[in-house]
Order: C-alpha cells, then structure tokens, then sequence
C-alpha cells in the first residue's frame, strides 16, 4: 500500500499521495489538489516546492 497524506478542509477530507525525490526526499503529490478541492498552495519563497520531476536523475 503506497504511503498517503490526509488533508482535511471543513467536513471533506482527502487523500494526497506521498511521493520519494532522487534524493530520498518525501514529498506530497498535490497535482490534483485544485480538482479535489477547488484550493491551491502558496509558496511564495518556492523554498518547500519541487516544481519538476525527473527521470534522468
């Protein structure tokens, strides 16, 4: 069983996937946050934000 996040907004709760970096990083899949949800994420800084994903690496 892949590993999940739960984010709760209100009475709705969904699931995100927990996905790994090339480097062992753990991060959380929000590509379909906005679907689910009808929210986005703010980053400003971009400091907790991977913006692409890579198979070379």
């Amino acid at each position: 069983m892949a590993d999940t996040a739960k984010l709760t907004i209100g009475d709705k709760t969904i699931e995100l996937p927990i996905i790994e970096g090339s480097e062992g990083e753990r991060a959380i899949d929000i590509s379909r946050l906005r679907d689910q949800t009808g929210f986005i994420t703010y980053d400003p800084s971009m400091g907790n934000t991977g913006v692409c994903k890579s198979s070379i690496t």
